[in-house]
């Protein structure tokens, strides 16, 4: 009696301690571990990883439960000795039925019924008590097995009701004699033990192994395990944001199995955000869920479920993978889009830079410089870059993305020799604020210098001229060449002395004080300039053949010369032959030479019916035979008059 006595307050217990601390939530009602208290040695999960490719970011993630087998045989030790100690329990209310039940809320009851109830014990006899001891241990072993799942269904119905603030009602005593432990049973009573039995160790033998694979990556679908479910669920990342992880699930019917261990490989893909950090990085390959500073680090469990409550009996803490930190790098390239470069025209240089780093670049910053400090380049609009004069700047470059952008060089007619054109390029690495990758690139590239010619025609106004006539000269000069000539510079002289040449004032024409000379500021290339020069031929000059010169030069052609020229004969009718220009200097053949050609407008001996010349030789003829004849008479003459004396 005592015994049993004892055994009723234990149990009441019991279940008050678990029902208090239910409502004084220092139990989780959702996720609860239970390896503390659940019968067993409860397993081991081992977890391990490695990159099988760190550069496109492949890893292997390997779960191990060890001990399950372990674990499975304590748990049913455990529940056989739970059971055996409920047989004895309903096994003593069956044979005595003066023991005391758990009293029952208060009713009205008959005055009769009361004072049966109020009266005392009875203690049964030494011999009755031996006899209702060894009738306990003498009960068929199938009899304690119909009567399993009753108590432990009680039990936990009393918990529940308990937590929730119901009242236990304590079952009628005579059902608890007759209804469940009918020694041959009924069909119902045997039927419903029976599914109990079946119901409570399912729960035992299976079991559910969760993962939730971290913020950092995410599993290969396809080569996920087959008895593996995968859902998202979405959180908040470390950084705050939104994300998504996934949770894998897998049940495990122990029993059916017989494996003392399981493994499961998992592959994983470390996200592309998280493969080239700034810094080196340690990333956890499961995670808590959701997300919590306070979390112990486990992201894989072994669950199994008690009583629709899911317990944790295992945990596995996560392994960590790690990165380092990605290289910042760019390339800088500059070349000249024009086949042949040549001196005036203007280029168009390509400036490419490209990312060839793993992390972003900010703040970018070009700079163009020419060897030819003359030249003024300039930056074509692209979008996003801000410019000004040498200087472009813009503001991100990604990890492997490239820009080109445009200079264009408008070059110098004067410009002779090579030019270089150097590119320096400056940007700061994304999340490392002090370092900064320079590069610098350059082209050099040869020049064809621009030719430099020109040509001068001379004409005059009059075919004839007398002493006292003034003639005036048309001197055309003519830029044959490509460069832009500058400060040309005619002169005119005659041959004969006294006889000088004044050139006339014109816009854009410069004479010096005696008007001997004129300068033209500059003839472009393919223009001409004409001057105009005016000469009066003195009174007294003797028939003669006069030459009129013009020489002109420029900055550019330098020494060489070019001359124009033009004959007068001053006797009776004068014949003016107007000659073409030849230069005074160099062989060339270039442009001028066409237009010196084309100058000639006149035979260098021109046939003008005057024969002065003819007349002079027969008098010169004349006078040497009159010599010649005088000569002899008079050496004949004194000859005779010496030869008398």
């Amino acid at each position: 009696m005592k015994n049993r006595i004892w055994k009723q307050m234990k149990k009441a217990g019991i279940v008050t301690v678990l029902a208090g601390a239910m409502l004084g939530g220092t139990i989780e009602p959702e996720l609860t571990l239970g390896a503390d208290f659940l019968p067993g040695q409860a397993p081991f999960i081992d977890q391990s990883v490695f990159w099988k490719d760190i550069e496109s970011g492949q890893a292997e993630l390997g779960i191990r439960i060890r001990g399950l087998n372990e674990w499975l045989s304590g748990r049913r030790f455990s529940e056989d000795k739970e059971k055996n100690e409920k047989w004895d329990d309903e096994l003593q209310k069956i044979e005595d039925p003066s023991v005391e039940q758990e009293k029952e809320p208060e009713q009205e009851l008959p005055e009769d019924d009361l004072q049966q109830e109020e009266e005392p014990e009875q203690e049964l006899p030494e011999d009755d008590l031996q006899q209702e001891e060894k009738a306990e241990q003498e009960l068929p072993v199938d009899k304690v097995v119909e009567g399993i799942g009753i108590e432990m269904e009680e039990g936990y119905e009393h918990v529940e009701q308990l937590a929730s603030g119901e009242t236990v009602q304590p079952e009628d005593e005579e059902q608890e004699k007759t209804g469940p432990l009918t020694p041959e049973g009924t069909a119902s009573g045997e039927e419903n033990l029976g599914d109990e039995e079946e119901y409570e160790s399912e729960e035992i033998q299976k079991l559910t192994l969760v993962t939730y694979i971290s913020e950092y990556f995410v599993p290969e679908t396809d080569s996920v395990p087959k008895n593996m479910a995968a859902q998202q669920i979405s959180v908040r990342s470390q950084s705050g944001e939104a994300t998504e992880i996934t949770k894998l699930e897998s049940v495990l019917n122990v029993e059916q199995n017989g494996q003392d261990e399981i493994f499961f490989r998992i592959p994983l893909i470390l996200r592309q955000e998280y493969r080239f950090p700034a810094e080196k990085s340690s990333y956890p390959v499961t995670q808590e869920e959701p997300l919590q500073k306070d979390c112990t680090g486990a992201g894989t469990f072994l669950m199994t479920e008690e009583n629709g409550e899911e317990l944790v009996i295992a945990e596995g803490i996560s392994p960590m993978l790690d990165v380092e930190a990605a290289e910042a790098d760019m390339e800088l390239s500059v070349i000249a889009q024009n086949e042949k470069m040549k001196a005036g025209q203007t280029i168009r240089y390509q400036v490419e830079i490209a990312n060839t780093g793993k992390l972003d670049l900010a703040d970018i910053r070009l700079t163009s410089s020419l060897s030819c400090p003359k030249i003024r380049q300039l930056w074509e609009d692209a979008e996003g870059l801000l410019t000004e004069g040498a200087v472009a700047e813009f503001a991100e470059l990604k990890a492997g993305e490239s820009r080109s952008f445009y200079v264009q060089a408008p070059l110098l007619d004067e410009q002779e020799k090579d030019l270089e054109h150097q590119v320096e390029a400056e940007a700061r690495v994304k999340d490392r604020a002090d370092e900064v990758i320079r590069k610098n690139a350059s082209t050099i590239n040869g020049l064809e210098a621009l030719k430099a010619d020109l040509s001068v025609k001379k004409t005059a106004d009059k075919e004839t001229a007398a002493p006292g006539e003034t003639v005036t000269y048309q001197i055309c000069i003519v830029n044959t060449g490509e460069k832009t000539l500058h400060s040309v510079v005619g002169t005119e002289r005659f041959q004969a002395a006294g006889i000088h040449a004044q050139f006339l004032e014109q816009e854009g024409v410069t004479l010096n004080s005696s008007r001997t000379k004129a300068m033209i500021q500059q003839i472009p290339p393919g223009e001409a300039v004409s001057l105009q020069a005016v000469v009066k031929i003195p009174g007294k000059t003797a028939d003669q053949k006069l030459f009129n010169q013009v020489t002109v030069t420029s900055q550019e052609t330098g020494e060489r010369l070019m001359e124009a020229s033009a004959s007068v004969m001053v006797k009776g009718e004068v014949a003016i032959t107007p000659e073409e220009g030849l230069p005074l200097q160099g062989d060339d053949q270039g442009p001028a030479s066409g237009q010196i050609q084309m100058a000639r407008t006149a035979s260098t001996h021109p046939k003008t019916g005057d024969d002065t010349r003819r007349d002079l030789w027969t008098l010169l003829a004349v006078t040497a035979l009159v010599t010649v004849l005088g000569g002899i008479w008079l050496r004949k003459k004194y000859a005779d008059i010496y030869g008398k004396s």
